[in-house]
């Protein structure tokens, strides 16, 4: 046999031990996720959250968070481009501000939120529906926030109640369900560097769905109560204004740049999460379909 043979079979036998530890990798991870969902099911979510942990999972907490545009190594046409689709997120979000504070708008401002196209009213309510939340579900995920249950309405729901709505629900993140129009928050971080990561974060995972629908389908549909929230957690952790605007701009630049780059990711969640299958799944799903490197 001569060389360019052995080097040949050396490289199909490197291959299919790549493809084997592969394939052990993957069985591994559906082993411990099964576990993880077992752990959820029992309510035991600081166990599940362990498991994710510790069983060397590449999407977990692996987002980076930038602080501006200045840390993007991108070309001026791309950040150029990146700017106007933010700035339509941003205006997104202080229109159902506007809406939920005081229930006004102006015809052609309602009809731009809750704008839909001809066709099947329904299905498009279920699929917008289903990538709002398969928005918070990756964000989430992809920043270190364990998705411990969610819901997706199906098109029945819809058709019963179109207020029918969807939900995740996070692992840490409970405090949440307290701030609303009346309710107050015990969550009362200090105002520091490591602060400033965790609000991006935390306003990240709650605009997620809003964000996810603009990567999506180019637009928001609007008057989500999330946007509310975002603004009266803001406010319950004493944010003047400008503090409050540059934090949520900072927060829907690192949201709109994950779904952007893991957007396959994205798209299989999305489906995962309307077929109902378990959080365990669902981040089998994601981990399955994550594209390297990380912003």
């Amino acid at each position: 046999m001569n060389s360019s043979s052995l080097c040949f079979n050396g490289q199909i036998v490197v291959k299919q031990s790549l493809i084997f530890a592969a394939e052990i990798s993957s069985t591994r991870r559906r082993n411990t996720l099964r576990r993880v969902d077992r752990e959820l099911f029992k309510g035991n979510h600081r166990a599940a959250l362990s498991l994710v942990k510790s069983c060397g999972l590449r999407g977990f907490g692996a987002a980076k968070q930038i602080k501006s545009f200045n840390d993007l190594n991108m070309e001026r046409s791309d950040i150029l481009s990146l700017q106007l689709r933010l700035d339509l997120i941003l205006d997104s979000i202080k229109k159902s501000f506007r809406f939920t504070s005081s229930g006004e708008l102006s015809l052609l401002e309602l009809e731009s939120l809750i704008h839909r196209d001809s066709g099947n009213y329904l299905l498009n309510d279920h699929l917008k529906c289903m990538q709002h939340e398969a928005g918070h579900f990756l964000v989430g995920y992809l920043l270190g926030v364990l998705p411990k249950g969610y819901r997706v309405p199906s098109m029945y729901d819809l058709n019963q109640d179109e207020l029918a709505g969807g939900r995740v629900d996070f692992l840490g993140l409970e405090f949440l369900e307290e701030v609303d129009s009346d309710g107050k928050s015990n969550y009362k971080p200090i105002k520091e560097k490591l602060f400033d990561e965790t609000v991006c974060r935390i306003l990240s995972v709650i605009i997620g769905g809003l964000v996810a629908e603009h990567v999506v389908f180019g637009r928001s549909a609007g008057l989500h109560s999330d946007v509310k929230k975002m603004y009266n957690t803001l406010k319950r952790w004493d944010f003047k204004e400008d503090e409050a605007e540059s934090q949520i701009k900072r927060a829907a630049l690192n949201t709109l740049l994950i779904l952007d780059h893991q957007y396959e990711a994205r798209s299989r969640l999305a489906e995962a999460m309307a077929l109902g299958r378990s959080v365990g799944n669902c981040i089998d799903t994601i981990e399955s379909a994550l594209k390297d490197p990380f912003i």
